[in-house]
């Protein structure tokens, strides 16, 4: 039962419905003793981090992903899991959203390795394309233009990598072109610019 409601509070999730999301994880939580997949729970605690993170409740996110990382390095018993980088990628985003930027890029930097270090090298999964664009806003915020251009740069790499020519009309991906271009535009670099305004043209 437990993996019926993570699936269905996953689909809430992707829906942009973290409420709902929250309400399948309660039931996710309640039936959990039954199966007692531990590595779920804690995909399911960041999930939890995750929605309320959207819900506005950073506080509470933080904690809950401070308890994922926690309990998954005991239970794995090493930081070096996916559990622990994807809830410093959760803990890295709401930290930059609250201007902590120094603990921010602490986090990033700390799950980056882990990923690097988990999926055999860098590039390898959309994950580290993520974590790559929140340093790059992390950096952006701390005056570091050149760092923040590097690091929008090394994510769009992998997501052009990872998904080809099949990226035409996925948001977030528009967003981070338009940023590229944008400070390529600041930092003066033509060819950044208009490498990226040719990308937001093809696919946006």
């Amino acid at each position: 039962k437990n993996v019926f409601w993570y699936v269905k509070s996953w689909v809430y999730l992707e829906a942009g419905e973290y409420k709902e999301s929250n309400r399948a994880l309660d039931n996710f939580f309640l039936h959990f003793p039954e199966e007692q997949n531990y590595a779920l729970k804690f995909y399911g605690m960041n999930m939890r981090a995750g929605n309320d993170s959207n819900l506005g409740e950073a506080e509470k996110a933080l904690t809950e992903a401070q308890n994922s990382i926690k309990g998954a390095t005991k239970y794995f018993q090493t930081e070096l899991n996916e559990v622990t980088a994807e809830a410093l990628t959760i803990t890295a985003e709401i930290l930059s959203e609250k201007n902590r930027l120094n603990e921010a890029e602490e986090a990033i930097r700390k799950a980056l390795k882990i990923y690097a270090h988990y999926f055999g090298g860098e590039g390898k999964h959309a994950d580290q394309a993520t974590a790559h664009q929140i340093l790059g806003t992390v950096l952006e915020k701390m005056k570091d233009p050149e760092g923040a251009l590097n690091e929008y740069m090394k994510a769009s790499d992998i997501y052009r990598h990872l998904y080809k020519d099949n990226i035409s009309g996925i948001n977030y991906l528009g967003e981070l072109f338009e940023k590229t271009a944008l400070l390529g535009v600041t930092l003066k670099r033509e060819d950044i610019t208009h490498e990226y305004l040719k990308l937001l043209i093809k696919y946006f």
